[in-house]
């Protein structure tokens, strides 16, 4: 990789790679679904991407869109189960010790 421009700053250089992101996406689905090889979702993901963008950014916009709802939708639906789940006693109820806890030392 060459230099990168002086506009850009070190943030261009922090930014992740799409192989890298097909990589880990692909170990992910894999644990998910370990019938299907992580190499078979890799191309899954390349091919997806490319005919999005292929169709241009209308449908790129569009499809980001999509997936921010969804993404919206499992988050609200997560924050409603937990919620639940605290309300009816299950677990250790709710609790800041996993953040702040004065009674605990530090490195204990």
């Amino acid at each position: 990789m060459g230099r990168l421009p002086r506009r850009l700053g070190h943030h261009a250089r922090l930014r992740p790679r799409p192989g890298l992101l097909y990589l880990v996406a692909s170990v992910a689905m894999n644990s998910i679904v370990p019938a299907v090889p992580v190499w078979i979702w890799i191309i899954l993901f390349i091919v997806l991407n490319t005919a999005v963008n292929y169709m241009g950014i209308e449908m790129t916009a569009r499809v980001n869109k999509i997936m921010l709802i969804a993404e919206l939708i499992v988050l609200a639906i997560f924050i409603v189960i937990g919620l639940v789940a605290v309300a009816q006693g299950r677990g250790n109820g709710f609790s800041l010790d996993a953040f702040y806890n004065p009674r605990r030392s530090p490195g204990a």
